[in-house]
């Protein structure tokens, strides 16, 4: 399945290089108040999210995703649960892949990842995976949104860089005008490459058993 999916994605990418308008920014120029050291912890993301907006290049083959995410003291792992269509007949089924890396290393940046695919429990090609917002709960504190960018270069010789942006919630139900508005409130706070967002909706949730 991880052979597939890395196969699939670069195949999916073997575009000619272009002038492209889409640069990694430094985490500063994105990072936000509410992943500062001195009110958010990386264990906080600890458990199950639900993907609902986001350009990574696989999840364009799976209807929605599942992450459950474990958090170590040096690194950090998490199950991608994809409902795919593995066939023309439209044989929907779960495929489980594991994926993570590194924590950061700098106490004052706690958001900064370095993320792979996961062989044989050790994770491999880790680049960048920048979580620069969170949103709480204002009764619980509870983290209830999370907002990832990640840089993860050129996948192919002779192609344009790759940027992946990714916004979860604990909940899988919500409604897609949050969604939206919250995908538009980080565009306008960067130019995110986003050109090639997928929505998760209430349909694809049905279809997968989720709701």
């Amino acid at each position: 399945m991880i052979v597939q999916l890395i196969l699939a994605t670069l195949l999916a990418l073997t575009v000619v290089v272009a002038d492209n308008k889409y640069e990694c920014p430094a985490y500063s120029e994105i990072r936000q108040p509410s992943v500062d050291p001195s009110v958010f912890n990386i264990h906080d993301i600890h458990g199950i999210w639900y993907l609902q907006a986001t350009t990574e290049p696989t999840t364009k083959f799976c209807l929605c995703n599942v992450m459950n995410f474990s958090i170590g003291s040096l690194i950090y792992r998490y199950t991608d649960t994809c409902f795919e269509d593995l066939s023309a007949r439209k044989t929907w089924s779960n495929q489980t892949v594991t994926i993570g890396g590194h924590l950061s290393t700098n106490a004052s940046t706690p958001g900064i990842l370095h993320e792979g695919f996961v062989i044989a429990n050790h994770s491999i090609a880790e680049k960048p995976n920048m979580l620069f917002n969170v949103t709480r709960d204002p009764v619980t504190g509870e983290l209830t949104e999370m907002h990832f960018y990640a840089c993860l270069g050129q996948l192919l010789p002779f192609t344009k860089p790759v940027f992946s942006y990714l916004y979860y919630t604990r909940e899988a139900k919500v409604p897609m005008s949050q969604v939206q508005n919250a995908v538009a409130r980080d565009v306008a706070l960067y130019n995110f490459d986003v050109e090639r967002l997928i929505y998760t909706n209430k349909t694809n949730w049905e279809t997968c058993g989720v709701l």
